[in-house]
């Protein structure tokens, strides 16, 4: 992926030449974040997310967790802030007034019931919001 000011569209349209395959038993779930890149500095404080899943399994679906931890594995994820539940099939999200300082961003495949699949299907980066100068 180029390095540098990237457009939100250019990003989607990234994410869409990668779409993912059905499941099968012989194949693993993978998941990654296309954007930000790990340990961005970024100037704006509207943070998109670009994310790339393969092999998803039937009715997963991808959360976004910024700044809070996974629940435990029995519990379901829960639908509040810092939680975002990309179950309509999205490859993006936007995060609107990203608080200046470091942040922490967790992707992560869970069932139709919101439990994180098992095993484990996640990625993470940190990034750094930058204050106006």
């Amino acid at each position: 992926m180029p390095r540098g000011p990237v457009t939100a569209a250019a990003l989607i349209g990234l994410a869409l030449l990668h779409p993912g395959a059905r499941a099968s038993d012989t194949q693993a779930s993978e998941l990654r974040i296309l954007n930000p890149d790990p340990d961005a500095q970024l100037d704006s404080r509207r943070v998109v997310t670009v994310i790339e899943a393969h092999e998803k399994p039937e009715g997963a679906h991808v959360v976004l967790l910024l700044d809070v931890d996974l629940p435990p594995a029995d519990s379901a994820i829960p639908y509040k802030p810092g939680f975002v539940h990309l179950n309509r099939g999205e490859l993006w999200h936007a995060f609107e007034a990203v608080p200046h300082g470091p942040h922490r961003l967790i992707a992560v495949l869970a069932d139709t019931a919101r439990l994180a699949l098992s095993p484990l299907v996640m990625d993470s980066v940190r990034f750094f919001v930058k204050p106006k100068s």
